[in-house]
């Protein structure tokens, strides 16, 4: 019976999974995402853009970095529209749909141009035939590729998912086997 408890419980800790959270501030510094680049997203991670200073937006855009113009093949291709609200966040999902590759751009007045865009790719596309961030152009205004994010890590549980259940589920079953024993 024992055993059993054991089994039940290291499965339930086998599917707690956790998801990143990477953090971009949006105007921090100027006309900037920072970072600029971030780099091996899985599915299940998300970015979040933060509001630091400045009107500003994030876009969707298509191939290149540093392309200034709305996506035309991404539906709902605006993460989120100008804001000039300090400490507003935009929580942007990596799903299954997700391109291996995705350029975002500020497409207020010509900050975009003045280098405010961002690449995220995907663990899968790192080393892919896609421009590596070294190669991407550096943004005049101090964005650099080679600035890395500093990862939040947070528990799917957290968002509803079955993983936190079945880890209840598991202590409530050690609980009252516990009594029979």
């Amino acid at each position: 019976m024992a055993r059993l408890l054991l089994a039940l419980l290291l499965v339930s800790f086998a599917t707690f999974a956790y998801t990143t959270v990477y953090p971009v501030m949006v105007g921090q510094g100027g006309n900037t995402f920072t970072p600029q680049n971030i780099t091996n997203l899985k599915v299940g991670d998300s970015v979040n853009f933060t509001w630091v200073n400045g009107m500003h937006s994030v876009t969707l855009s298509d191939a290149p970095a540093g392309t200034c113009v709305q996506s035309t093949s991404i539906q709902n291709s605006e993460i989120q529209a100008p804001t000039n609200v300090v400490g507003t966040s935009v929580l942007f999902n990596i799903t299954s749909s997700t391109p291996p590759t995705v350029w975002y751009f500020c497409r207020v007045l010509q900050h975009c141009q003045g280098g405010m865009w961002g690449v995220l790719k995907l663990e899968s596309a790192s080393n892919s035939t896609n421009p590596s961030p070294s190669s991407a152009p550096k943004s005049p205004n101090g964005g650099s590729s080679s600035q890395p994010a500093t990862p939040e890590k947070t528990s799917s549980a957290n968002k509803g998912e079955i993983s936190g259940a079945l880890i209840i589920g598991s202590g409530l079953l050690m609980y009252f086997a516990g009594l029979f024993l």
